[in-house]
């Protein structure tokens, strides 16, 4: 990554150090505190390394307090450079509206926009985080939002897309977020062609909790059952596997140890699903 352009035109090693190093730290969630830490790493490699330029590491500035500035002044030359790509006429961009509680049970509203530019290159970044004080509704997370698309200039004939978690506050037919915003592009931009879509991920996760995995390993069970329980018909699903064209083991039994455990028989099924269809399609 090239850190130089963000904070000064002339070339100075150490400032520069001290710049990468809080944007490893910040990258990796650590302390302001820890840049001290990574100093005395430092500090001790040279001595065993090279001990006659200690003198050059020395200076580093790498305190607590220089390590939350030069945090700020990477979050800043960041938020302007994606201030820069958002305002830009040929970029299309789109919007992830997600609302959650924190430990204080305050309701937060976070922003996330993903951006094509007209060279195709696609940008996706956190855009903003808000506070609902009172209650959760459509209307007011279209406020929160609107307010958002209004702070940082965005030009709304470009909104394509709106990824909500499915909520009954998002996604209502009339009084929903998302119909109130695409109602509101429509009227005052003349933006005809937003898309609400249910989040992927959030579809997931409600699905691991309708379908249970146990579900899965018993219909697997019955299938190493219904095989190998008959003789005759194991016999004939061995035959079939001694005719494909690729040399798969046996199906096997599961058991209570580590390489019998359900895990090893699940996937012994799967690799093994070609030669299992075209066995009970013969029965």
């Amino acid at each position: 990554m090239n850190v130089r352009p963000w904070f000064l035109n002339v070339a100075n090693a150490r400032v520069e150090a001290s710049f990468r190093v809080a944007h490893i730290l910040g990258s990796a969630g650590k302390l302001f505190s820890d840049g001290e830490l990574v100093k005395r790493c430092i500090m001790e490699s040279v001595k065993c390394i090279d001990p006659d330029k200690e003198h050059n590491f020395e200076a580093i500035p790498l305190s607590r307090d220089t390590i939350q500035r030069r945090q700020f002044h990477i979050a800043k030359h960041l938020n302007l450079s994606l201030l820069q790509k958002l305002n830009s006429q040929t970029t299309l961009f789109s919007l992830a509206i997600d609302e959650s509680n924190d430990i204080c049970d305050s309701a937060q509203q976070i922003i996330f926009i993903r951006t094509l530019s007209f060279e195709f290159e696609i940008h996706e970044d956190f855009l903003s985080m808000k506070s609902l004080p009172g209650n959760v509704r459509g209307q007011d997370i279209f406020e929160i939002v609107k307010q958002c698309c209004l702070e940082f200039k965005l030009d709304m004939t470009c909104l394509r897309g709106i990824c909500t978690d499915g909520a009954p506050a998002m996604l209502g037919r009339k009084q929903g977020f998302v119909a109130r915003l695409t109602e509101y592009v429509s009227e005052e931009y003349n933006n005809k062609s937003v898309i609400g879509v249910h989040c992927i991920i959030h579809q997931q996760a409600l699905w691991s909790q309708m379908k249970k995995f146990e579900d899965t390993l018993n219909e697997v069970k019955q299938i190493i059952i219904y095989i190998r329980n008959n003789a005759l018909r194991h016999r004939q699903f061995r035959t079939i596997l001694s005719s494909s064209e690729i040399s798969a083991e046996d199906i096997l039994y599961h058991a209570q140890v580590r390489w019998l455990s359900q895990g090893e028989t699940a996937c012994r099924v799967l690799d093994l699903r070609k030669e299992i269809s075209n066995f009970y399609s013969s029965k």
